[in-house]
């Protein structure tokens, strides 16, 4: 009875190890799973993010296309070449003066003396002067 009891403890104990073994093969495809599903939600999220990027370029495009046959429609029309030649072109009728709008650049040394001033005044609040 004694010898029968030692080889069911015997084998018990290698099927712990089998089930401790079987746990851990377990363990490892629920953590490669969990792993590639963030992956593949992550590489869905960049995906949806250049369908919207290129639905917004078709939208464009077609936007663009439409005033082009627009423009091809009423190339016969005077008063369409006359628009065309003062806003694209910057034509004008004899006495007529033309204006023009000249828009400032902004120096790069402006904007880092704004960015530098920040960092001062961020500066001196911090240790409160």
């Amino acid at each position: 009875m004694l010898s029968n009891f030692k080889k069911n403890k015997k084998a018990s104990g290698k099927k712990k190890y089998v089930l401790h073994i079987v746990g851990f093969l377990i363990l490892c495809m629920a953590v490669f799973l969990i792993v590639t599903n963030i992956n593949i939600h992550h590489k869905k999220k960049q995906l949806s993010v250049k369908v919207l990027s290129l639905q917004q370029q078709i939208k464009d495009i077609e936007q663009n296309n439409n005033q082009l046959q627009w423009g091809i429609e009423n190339a016969d029309d005077s008063q369409y070449i006359e628009k065309s030649a003062r806003e694209e072109l910057d034509l004008q009728k004899s006495g007529e003066q033309a204006v023009s709008f000249i828009i400032p650049k902004i120096d790069i040394q402006e904007v880092d003396t704004a960015k530098h001033n920040f960092l001062q005044k961020w500066w001196g609040w911090i240790v409160g002067k």
